[in-house]
């Protein structure tokens, strides 16, 4: 696949970091989960092992809005599940919160081809549902995703589960450079229904993921996860 191998820096996220690095451990949250860009990095890094972390970070307009962050772990051992973590940039500040943390991931097949799904949907603005209606049943909710999955074509598609908080939800990132980058769209899950969350025009992926030494925080100050 091709997205696997245009591998690349977080050139936004870095930015952000140098913008934001003077910022202390010992600064609180804005709001419950939700923390200046350095701060909640740590915080949602709490729980995840040191080394094997993959961070994806999912931009819009050349700024990253999301990041998500997945420990595989092992399959076969339950002691040992997949980790990840997400947190959402809020609006134009330098505020991000971590919007779901859970100990389930699963590849789910692409549908971009898969006919017998017509319904359209999309974000607020357009003249498109967000979301499917929970009687729908579990078929609108593969409906939802089938449309996006359409709207992107052949993709990589992850569904984040076992959320211990938050949502679950599914990471859709096109296999294909469109005009520079690789468009995405995040659904939020609950239950049967699935919604439009974000959408952005470009992803990249760092494949083992560690914090700059300098800005690693005690987690002594930090609120904890759970």
């Amino acid at each position: 696949m091709k997205i696997w191998n245009s591998l690349s820096l977080w050139a936004g996220v870095l930015l952000i970091i140098s913008v934001v690095s003077p910022l202390k451990a010992q600064e609180r949250p804005v709001t419950e989960n939700c923390f200046e860009v350095v701060t909640a990095m740590n915080f949602a890094l709490q729980g995840m092992p040191d080394t094997g972390v993959m961070g994806i970070s999912l931009k819009n307009g050349g700024e990253t809005r999301l990041m998500i962050f997945v420990a595989l772990g092992n399959a076969a051992d339950q002691s040992n599940p997949a980790k990840w973590r997400i947190l959402e940039r809020q609006n134009e500040t330098l505020t991000y919160c971590l919007i779901g943390a859970g100990d389930g991931l699963e590849i789910l097949q692409s549908l971009h081809d898969i006919p017998g799904f017509g319904e359209e949907f999309g974000l607020p603005g357009t003249s498109r549902r967000r979301c499917n209606d929970e009687s729908d049943g579990a078929m609108g909710s593969v409906a939802v995703r089938a449309w996006a999955n359409k709207e992107l074509g052949p993709s990589l598609v992850q569904h984040f589960s076992s959320p211990f908080l938050g949502s679950s939800y599914t990471a859709l990132i096109a296999n294909d450079r469109v005009q520079g980058g690789y468009a995405w769209t995040l659904l939020k899950s609950d239950g049967n229904r699935n919604c439009y969350l974000s959408q952005g025009d470009d992803s990249s992926f760092s494949p083992d993921f560690a914090m700059r030494p300098e800005l690693i925080q005690d987690p002594n100050t930090l609120p904890p996860l759970q």
